[in-house]
């Protein structure tokens, strides 16, 4: 059979395209997306994360979603805030030891300032009823943030079946018995380990 010839053109065409490269970022830019997250964030870690995720993967690109995701698990299976723990974890993947002080530093240093500010002026209007109402509109407000959360990143965890029955399990577990959150996430790790088999990935 006569040899088909190629030109030049139709085999760069049909070359597969490599990944875009991330330049890993400078401590600078991970003090101030942390600290910006961290600043106009209500609700504590969890309401947060949605935050960071936008910004760490689809603002910035320096994770992919499923490496966020895998990330929350190793943040919440340890002490700590998780909000700090994830702000350690990017900083050090992305650039080391200096990238966690640094986004460590970013996620701390504005609730710190803000919060001096906040308890200096509760402590002279704290029995003040404007402040009291303010404080009932926030409760409901600041739950409806981390039930958003929540549901956010679940939905892109991309449970099998037994992983959600476990989310339900632990839900009932942690609303009906007051245990320790490290008893559930080991118990939970090695349920994982037991039953969890990872998809073999298709040939390329």
């Amino acid at each position: 059979m006569p040899e088909t010839s190629t030109s030049p053109a139709e085999a760069i065409s049909a070359a597969p395209i490599p990944p875009p490269v991330v330049a890993p970022p400078t401590c600078l830019r991970l003090y101030l997306s942390f600290a910006r997250a961290s600043l106009f964030t209500l609700g504590g870690g969890a309401a947060m994360l949605p935050v960071v995720e936008r910004e760490v993967v689809d603002a910035r690109g320096w994770m992919t979603g499923k490496e966020f995701v895998e990330a929350l698990a190793v943040v919440y299976a340890v002490p700590g805030p998780v909000a700090m723990n994830m702000a350690v974890f990017v900083g050090y993947r992305t650039r080391g030891v200096r990238g966690a002080l640094a986004a460590a530093a970013g996620t701390a240093s504005p609730p710190f300032v803000v919060m001096l500010l906040v308890v200096a002026f509760l402590l002279g209007w704290k029995d003040a009823p404007a402040v009291t109402r303010m404080f009932a509109g926030l409760r409901p407000a600041v739950a409806g943030l981390i039930a958003a959360a929540a549901w956010r990143l679940g939905s892109k965890a991309a449970f099998a079946w037994w992983g959600w029955l476990l989310l339900a399990a632990t839900g009932l577990v942690t609303w009906r018995v007051s245990g320790s959150a490290i008893c559930i996430v080991a118990a939970a790790a090695l349920l994982g380990a037991l039953f969890f088999r990872p998809k073999p990935e298709a040939p390329a």
